[in-house]
């Protein structure tokens, strides 16, 4: 939300659009929204408990609990709260590593918890430059779970993308570039994507992120993270108050960094510290 950051410089706010870049929600340097959403880790790493959607089935494996004439609600049982015990090794990670938002996610989740979660991987594949100017890549799943999918070009382009043939609407587009999911799917599964220009001008794709994302890791490393009990017991826009007690002695909030917050624990001053490069 653009207004939510009202208060930082320019600068400031261009990095925390790239940042949640990093996390392949669509970010075009003067702003970031949602729209399809990211990754399941996403949606539990910054505590999104609840969707609408208007369709009625979605591959992120949410519970519905609202149903009627075409409006949904789903919920999500493994969303963190705003604060959470961590490892320090979060403070290491740098969201500018890398244009690769899962392999980003996955090494966030690995700091966190201070093992190797192992919740994305890679799907094989093989691209090739169709003779229309389109570009098209074979893969196959190398470990069962969630397909999902991020593109990286140098520009905006009038491009339409194709999962098995089947068209899943604009790509590269002022308000569709972001992570895609394409459901369950099992090892060994084959899956075909196009990305094809709608204006008869060759396609120009600088790199392909596609991966699995393993749902049952993603329940694991909510678990683990949501061991220690906390609870916030004040919210407001520049006072947080709560209790929590932590086994790691290193406190996460999902909220961004700023030299400004003044922090006390059980009455005395605490010195902040930068994670992940922005919170």
């Amino acid at each position: 939300d653009y207004a939510g950051l009202s208060h930082f410089s320019s600068s400031e706010k261009k990095d925390k659009f790239a940042f949640m870049r990093a996390f392949g929600f669509r970010n075009n340097g003067n702003w970031t929204f949602y729209n399809e959403g990211s990754t399941l880790f996403a949606d539990c790493f910054f505590g999104v408990k609840y969707l609408i959607s208007q369709f009625d089935t979605t591959g992120k494996g949410y519970q519905i609990i609202y149903n009627d004439s075409g409006e949904c609600v789903y919920e999500n049982n493994d969303a963190l709260p705003l604060m959470f015990s961590s490892d320090a090794a979060v403070r290491d990670v740098d969201y500018e590593d890398s244009d690769d938002p899962f392999r980003f996610q996955g090494k966030l989740a690995d700091a966190i918890t201070g093992s190797d979660m192992n919740i994305f991987t890679p799907l094989k594949c093989a691209e090739k430059t169709l003779s229309d100017g389109s570009v098209e890549f074979d893969c196959s799943v190398q470990k069962a779970g969630l397909v999902e999918m991020y593109f990286t070009a140098p520009g905006l382009q009038n491009t339409e993308i194709y999962i098995n043939d089947e068209d899943r609407g604009q790509y590269f587009a002022t308000y569709r570039w972001n992570v895609m999911e394409y459901g369950q799917h099992d090892k060994g599964d084959t899956i075909k994507i196009r990305i094809a220009s709608n204006d008869g001008t060759a396609v120009n794709v600088t790199d392909a992120y596609i991966y699995t994302e393993d749902i049952e890791k993603i329940r694991q490393f909510s678990k683990e993270v949501n061991t220690d009990d906390s609870s916030l017991e004040k919210i407001s826009s520049s006072h947080y108050r709560g209790n929590i007690t932590s086994s790691t002695g290193c406190l996460l909030f999902t909220i961004p960094y700023d030299d400004a917050w003044s922090i006390k624990i059980d009455g005395r001053k605490t010195e902040a510290k930068k994670a992940a490069g922005m919170l």
